[in-house]
């Protein structure tokens, strides 16, 4: 699920929660759903990061601190964002 976050104060910052998917399933799908189209219509992920070395990535420090990943985040930009996987479940999207 997108939804505007709030607490930026600026219509252009998205949060997504991962909510049992792997990140970078969470960031194209949410990527899809703000621009209106498919999300097979996107550019690959892996233009400008290994998507499964972010998942892997994601899926070990989350493990290793047993939920309390809060001071972990990847930033990249994609498809005129800036994403920031948060290890705590987040995904912040913001426009750049």
């Amino acid at each position: 699920m997108v939804s505007p976050d709030d607490s930026a104060g600026s219509p252009s910052s998205h949060v997504v929660t991962v909510d049992g998917r792997q990140p970078s399933e969470a960031i194209i799908s949410a990527i899809a759903t703000l621009s209106g189209t498919d999300a097979a219509s996107l550019p690959p992920l892996y233009d400008v990061i290994d998507p499964e070395a972010l998942d892997s990535l994601y899926e070990h420090v989350r493990e290793r601190n047993g939920g309390d990943s809060s001071a972990y985040q990847i930033v990249f930009p994609y498809e005129g964002y800036e994403v920031c996987v948060e290890f705590d479940g987040r995904i912040r999207l913001e426009t750049s």
